[in-house]
């Protein structure tokens, strides 16, 4: 029988391997590679070859198998923190919002809310205003622009507005009242909030803003006893 040469037999090797061959090419390859040990090394390479590249793919599938439930999980993982997050922004915004319209708003204080005490020391003299209830601090709003009907700008000294706030929860509490106060440089002479020198004539008054209702009292009599008893009453 005539040699078949190891060209042709090698190039019948991948068909063989596939089970595509006839079975008088098979018996052609096995007999040469038993006769032939270049071919039989050659034969045993393409084996392992074509073993190593079965496991590798058999290891992606396995791997693919692996990884699609936990894409799975981590989908529904970001879903999950996705939502936490929400919830949680929501959370702070609402408590952010209710924190805000309980402590950051000041409302006009009424009379009830305020106790008023009056105090003359030297040419001094101090308005305080202390609120009624330890849950809120006072603070006063003081002195405003008005225009006319010229357009002409009037700065307003004699009107003042108390202002309650709510104390804000675990703060140290450094103010509680506030106050307002004129110097007197003599009893027809005063030196407003703003440093200015008012020559008085007897007409002048300080208005004190409540809500719902006003105190006013003759700012030459806080230059006596008389004013301050006014605005205790």
């Amino acid at each position: 029988m005539t040699r078949i040469p190891c060209e042709i037999i090698r190039d019948l090797l991948p068909s063989y391997m596939d089970g595509l061959t006839s079975e008088e090419s098979n018996q052609a390859v096995e007999e040469h590679l038993k006769e032939c040990e270049t071919c039989r090394a050659y034969f045993q390479a393409m084996k392992e070859a074509v073993a190593s590249e079965r496991y590798v793919e058999k290891s992606r599938e396995e791997i693919k198998k692996e990884i699609h439930p936990l894409k799975k999980i981590e989908r529904e993982t970001r879903k999950r923190i996705v939502i936490a997050v929400f919830a949680v922004l929501l959370t702070v915004g609402i408590l952010g919002t209710l924190y805000e319209s309980l402590y950051g708003t000041g409302t006009q204080a009424s009379a009830e809310d305020v106790k008023i005490a009056c105090s003359k020391i030297g040419d001094f003299v101090t308005i305080e205003f202390l609120p009624t209830d330890d849950s809120y601090y006072i603070e006063i709003w003081g002195g405003a622009y008005s225009t006319d009907e010229n357009g002409k700008e009037t700065y307003e000294w004699n009107k003042i507005q108390p202002v309650k706030w709510r104390t804000k929860p675990f703060e140290t509490r450094n103010k509680t009242g506030a106050h307002w106060g004129f110097q007197f440089l003599d009893e027809d002479t005063i030196v407003d909030q703003n440093g200015e020198t008012i020559q008085l004539t007897g007409e002048e008054s300080l208005e004190i803003e409540f809500a719902g209702e006003s105190k006013v009292v003759k700012i030459a009599e806080l230059y006596t006893e008389e004013g301050g008893e006014t605005l205790e009453r």
